[in-house]
């Protein structure tokens, strides 16, 4: 079988080169469609020979990647990570959305509030994972001498990854600091904290995971966050909008307050162990057989 993966850049690459280490029977191949002219007519030249399209991201309207799939024929998988969900409902209510293409593709995702979302909008889709995630080794899992907090947001849609929430945080607790990877500024006219540390782009996040003791993820909606995924294989704690095995869904900032709290006082006990139960959580998920056997398995229809 001769898959063509393309879609949010980072992750398909990432997916073809795992695919290909991990079965050699099938042909796997990332075909980048962001770029220019000439990146479009290779996708085209690749798909021509491919039996199936996998596309990280999903749409309920056609556009140019998926017409053309459809135009040759071809299978189309695609799996929903999130925002894509966002603008498939605004479709949708628009009336804007294609029921045929809809039908034509087979639908995965991530985790059961994207399941339900999509399904509210006419797409019924299977929970797969994408994320295939290596376990840290333990001799590196321990905690560093001071208590700190990490968290990421997006460069142009801070409050949208909860930068104000963060902020409130580090006004109640000002003697944790707390870095933020993806911006190195920010643009309201509010004053940050000063433990507030902009640190901006970071290409390897590990050393960044092994410096801080909780993880937050504070998004207004989501797909299963790499990141989170990444945290607890470190066995840091994470506070995240969503209830996902190994994490503690903080809804508002009492219940933010409350796990900070919680952790705090244990690590100043001496009390505060590795979080084994997220660490256990990627390794019945998100190890490279249960993720590329269940990606594989939904090619095969």
């Amino acid at each position: 079988m001769n898959v063509i993966i393309t879609g949010l850049p980072f992750f398909a690459n990432k997916i073809a080169n795992g695919l290909s280490k991990f079965n050699h029977q099938d042909h796997y191949k990332f075909v980048n469609i962001d770029g220019s002219l000439v990146d479009k007519f290779n996708y085209i030249a690749n798909l021509v020979k491919a039996d199936l399209l996998y596309i990280i991201g999903g749409d309920n309207k056609f556009g140019f990647t998926l017409f053309f799939a459809f135009l040759l024929r071809k299978r189309i998988v695609m799996h929903w990570v999130g925002t894509d969900v966002l603008v498939a409902r605004e479709n949708f209510q628009a009336g804007k959305s294609s029921q045929f293409l809809v039908k034509y593709s087979r639908h995965l995702c991530e985790a059961g509030w994207i399941q339900q979302e999509l399904r509210e909008i006419g797409i019924d889709a299977k929970v797969a994972q994408i994320a295939c995630i290596e376990l840290a080794p333990e001799s590196e899992l321990s905690f560093p001498n001071e208590f700190s907090i990490l968290t990421y947001i997006g460069r142009g849609r801070e409050d949208f990854y909860g930068m104000k929430k963060i902020i409130e945080i580090a006004r109640t607790f000002p003697d944790i600091a707390i870095r933020v990877i993806g911006i190195d500024s920010y643009w309201s006219e509010e004053e940050l904290p000063a433990n507030i540390q902009l640190v901006g782009w970071v290409d390897d996040t590990r050393e960044e995971f092994l410096r801080c003791v909780v993880y937050l993820r504070l998004t207004e909606h989501d797909g299963l966050s790499f990141s989170v995924l990444e945290a607890l294989s470190f066995g840091r704690y994470v506070g995240y909008s969503y209830e996902v095995e190994g994490v503690r869904q903080v809804t508002d900032h009492a219940s933010l307050v409350n796990f900070i709290k919680e952790h705090l006082n244990n690590f100043r006990r001496g009390a505060l162990a590795i979080n084994e139960l997220g660490r256990n959580a990627i390794q019945q998920y998100h190890g490279e057989y249960k993720v590329y056997s269940g990606l594989i398995s939904e090619f095969r229809f």
